[in-house]
């Protein structure tokens, strides 16, 4: 799934296997128990949910998030997030 942030196409991924996954699971969990991730555990999740990106770095190595701006940084971690509720939580029965 292709997004922009600030100008810049990003792709995120639509399928993670359940090795890709499971650290993502930990890492949601400890969220919701603490409020909040650091910011490399933070570049963790979005790593693990973006395919490929027009930023510098490899979008699979958390620590090219670094050397982000700051607003690129947080509307990437929004739309990183809401594709990871879309990976993670199971769809509606509705």
């Amino acid at each position: 799934m292709d997004v922009t942030v600030n100008g810049k196409r990003v792709t995120l991924r639509d399928r993670l296997t359940a090795a890709e996954g499971w650290p993502l699971r930990s890492l949601i969990a400890k969220a919701k128990r603490d409020g909040n991730l650091n910011f490399e555990e933070e570049a963790q999740a979005i790593a693990t949910v973006v395919e490929s990106w027009e930023f510098p770095g490899d979008p699979r190595d958390p620590a090219a998030y670094a050397a982000l701006d700051f607003f690129d940084f947080v509307a990437l971690d929004a739309e990183a997030c809401k594709q990871m509720g879309t990976l993670i939580l199971p769809a509606s029965k509705n």
